[in-house]
């Protein structure tokens, strides 16, 4: 199982997208944080687009960015997870 495969059953398992919305409204300058929900952002929205967009992933996802603006690591996987 490739790791973008172990996150996305890892999240499904706990309730996916809600957590890591809530994890990243709580904790958008954690830059581990938000780097780690944005990879898992990724692996869990083609599967659970609706979840995702209910959830304000988006939103959340751009201000993790914002929040984290000098992060590589944090915009290009918020990138990819948009």
């Amino acid at each position: 199982m490739s790791p973008a495969e172990e996150v996305r059953a890892r999240v499904i398992a706990h309730k996916g997208a809600g957590r890591l919305c809530l994890a990243l409204r709580r904790h958008k300058w954690n830059e581990d944080l938000v780097a780690g929900a944005c990879m898992a952002m990724t692996a869990l929205a083609s599967d659970h687009a609706k979840e995702c967009g209910e959830a304000g992933a988006v939103t959340l996802v751009l201000d993790g960015m914002r929040a984290n603006g000098d992060s590589y690591q944090v915009q290009t996987r918020g990138t990819q997870a948009i």
